[in-house]
């Protein structure tokens, strides 16, 4: 199988190995679900599009807002990009989405900052302690400017 595709990997109990299984498409999903089923989680993402979109454009009527950034793992969404850029339009209001690569949960975020500083074994204290940090903040502004900067932030 390809490098380059997405798989999983699985144990293979007659040989013993492990083996490479493609990763299923959408596709493959889809095709077990009814047409009723398929209808409920659509009119579901419908209705949470639409109440984050329009409560997001009431809040920047309400507070004189210039610019909208929307992130985090719903940034990836591409019906609620679709609904933004359409609704914020219409308000004269620009609207900016990170990559989908950077588009992920805070979870996957963290967890992704903190891999260089795992890997030179850089922590921020001895012991379990947990605390906020600026910093982490900081990197993911700079990295959002470096994608407008570059003509790369949709």
């Amino acid at each position: 199988m390809s490098r380059h595709t997405r798989c999983a990997r699985r144990w293979n109990h007659d040989s013993g190995y492990l083996t490479e299984i493609a990763k299923p498409k959408l596709e493959d999903y889809l095709a077990h679900c009814d047409k009723v089923t398929l209808d409920l989680v659509a009119s579901f993402q419908r209705a949470i599009v639409e109440d984050l979109v329009g409560r997001t454009l009431a809040a920047a009527r309400a507070y004189d807002v210039a610019t909208l950034f929307v992130t985090g793992g719903v940034a990836a969404n591409q019906e609620l990009r679709q609904t933004f850029e359409r609704e914020a339009a219409k308000e004269g209001l620009p609207v900016y989405f990170p990559s989908r690569p950077l588009s992920t949960d805070n979870a996957a975020m963290i967890a992704a900052a903190g891999v260089p500083e795992i890997s030179v074994k850089e922590f921020c204290c001895d012991g379990f302690l947990c605390r906020s940090q600026l910093n982490l903040a900081v990197k993911i502004c700079r990295q959002v400017v470096y994608e407008a900067a570059t003509g790369r932030l949709h």
